[in-house]
């Protein structure tokens, strides 16, 4: 077992993540993705700025199609 780091939001880091992993690992038949982030948050009030959540749906939520 082996992890690795992607920065999701970066397209040409994904398209380095993907030759990385299959330079690495030829055979790789199973790749699980167990990624995304979380931000303090108060429920009882709501924000002006909804960037943080948009973060945490686009990321946990699309992933890279986000």
């Amino acid at each position: 077992m082996k992890y690795l780091t992607l920065d999701i939001e970066d397209p040409a880091a994904i398209k380095a993540f993907a030759n990385q992993v299959a330079a690495e690992f030829p055979a790789l038949n199973v790749l699980v993705n167990n990624a995304g982030i979380m931000r303090p948050e108060t429920l009882l009030e709501q924000p002006d700025d909804l960037s943080d959540a948009e973060a945490i749906v686009t990321t946990n939520l699309l992933g890279r199609f986000g």
